[in-house]
C-alpha cells in the first residue's frame, strides 16, 4: 500500500466498514426483543440468544397503564384474576417502541406500553411460564 494512496485509502475504508458491522452485529444482541409466534403466543429473546416463552396472562395482567392503574393511588383497576383465568387471552400484533420497549394488542381489545426490561425479569421465574400467578408479580414493573 506504500505509494499506492488509493490502495491505502480502499483499505481504510474496507477496515472502517468491517468494524462498524462487526460493531452493529454485536449490539444488536444487547437488547431483548419481544416477538409473536403462531396463534397469538409470545416469546421473549434475551441478550445472549435465549428464548423464553411469555405468558400472555401474566403479562397482560402486569399492565401498568392509567386504564389498569389509578394514576394517583396506584390502585389496580383491572380484574387480574379474570385475566389470569382467561384462556382466550392471545397477543395479536406486537410492535417495538423505541430500543427498549414493546407494545402488545391483545385479542381483549387492550394495548399494553411494556418495557422489555421488565419482561425479562418476569420470564427470569418458572411462575411466568405458566397462566397462574401470585398478585404480587404486577410488582415487578
Amino acid at each position: 500500500a506504500e505509494g499506492r494512496p488509493a490502495l491505502r485509502a480502499l483499505l481504510g475504508l474496507a477496515k472502517g466498514l468491517l468494524a462498524t458491522l462487526l460493531d452493529a452485529r454485536a449490539r444488536s444482541g444487547d437488547r431483548a426483543t419481544l416477538r409473536l409466534r403462531h396463534g397469538g403466543f409470545l416469546d421473549l429473546r434475551i441478550p445472549g440468544g435465549e428464548l423464553r416463552p411469555v405468558s400472555c396472562n401474566e403479562l397482560r395482567a402486569a399492565c401498568r397503564c392509567a386504564e389498569c392503574i389509578d394514576e394517583r393511588t396506584g390502585e389496580q383497576k383491572l380484574d387480574r384474576q379474570r385475566i389470569l383465568a382467561d384462556r382466550s387471552l392471545r397477543a395479536r400484533a406486537v410492535e417495538a417502541v423505541g430500543n427498549y420497549g414493546a407494545e402488545v394488542r391483545w385479542s381483549d381489545g387492550h394495548r399494553s406500553l411494556l418495557s422489555l426490561r421488565a419482561v425479562e425479569q418476569l420470564t427470569g421465574s418458572s411462575a411466568m411460564h405458566s397462566n397462574s400467578g401470585s398478585g404480587a408479580r404486577a410488582n415487578a414493573w
